[in-house]
């Protein structure tokens, strides 16, 4: 959790009043100031977790869209590049995406925790609701359909409802929902490049689990208009593809 200083920095960093925090986090501003101020020296844990979502929310849905939209006005060029040949580069597990080899770095304990904790929750959602939905972890790798490229992606996590999407090999199409959780080599391909890619693929529902910054930015590609929501570590974070579930990290 955020301490009071942190809260103050990155408040300062927004341009936030106590008064648009209070609004934001639904923090009534009394206790905005008594908080911020000091002048509360045991403040309630879920005060303290309303205002930290509401600095996190903020900040991370800012550089999410700024950095989306930096490699979709770039993604001309980066499609033109010449392209390097994957008999050239012998990887243990790595991703092709326009072209070029991305290896994947050794995940860390947290990364793992994260992977296994959404696998349980939603191996027993699957199984209580008779969802006959594959619920499949890496190393499992996606390939869009018609895609000459032939772009290569390695999820954390994935569930595919359509069987004639699963080969031997891998996913050959889109799965419903994918999970990606940074790390500090991956992380501007995830906030950037992997929902462009997934939204055009047909994957209805991205997360992206941000560690560092403590927060998970959801995608819903599968209705009439796209919904990009962001939450911080400790808040309830629905699926939209499985109306009823949520989970907290």
């Amino acid at each position: 959790m955020m301490t009071i200083q942190e809260m103050l920095d990155r408040k300062a960093e927004l341009g936030y009043s106590n008064a648009v925090l209070a609004e934001k986090s639904g923090v009534p501003l009394s206790t905005v100031q008594k908080v911020l101020g000091g002048f509360t020296h045991a403040p309630r844990k879920k005060t303290l977790r309303a205002l930290e979502a509401a600095l996190l929310r903020e900040k991370a849905a800012e550089e999410a869209s700024m950095l989306r939209e930096s490699y979709e006005n770039a993604l001309p060029e980066l499609t033109a590049s010449p392209k390097k040949s994957r008999k050239s580069v012998d990887y243990r597990r790595a991703e092709l995406i326009d072209g070029q080899v991305f290896p994947l770095p050794a995940p860390s304990p947290l990364h793992q925790e994260i992977i296994v904790r959404l696998l349980v929750l939603l191996a027993n959602h699957f199984s209580e609701t008779r969802n006959p939905a594959r619920l499949l972890p890496p190393p499992f790798g996606i390939r869009p359909r018609g895609e000459d490229g032939g772009d290569y992606f390695e999820p954390d996590l994935m569930t595919v409802s359509d069987p004639a999407c699963l080969t031997e090999t891998g996913c050959l199409g889109a799965p419903d929902w994918v999970l990606e959780v940074t790390s500090p080599a991956t992380k501007f391909r995830d906030y950037t490049v992997k929902p462009f890619k997934y939204r055009t693929s047909g994957v209805r529902e991205c997360w992206i689990v941000d560690p560092d910054a403590r927060v998970v930015i959801t995608y819903w590609f599968g209705g009439s208009e796209e919904e990009m929501k962001v939450y911080a570590f400790g808040e309830d974070v629905p699926f939209s593809l499985y109306p009823g579930l949520t989970a907290r990290l």
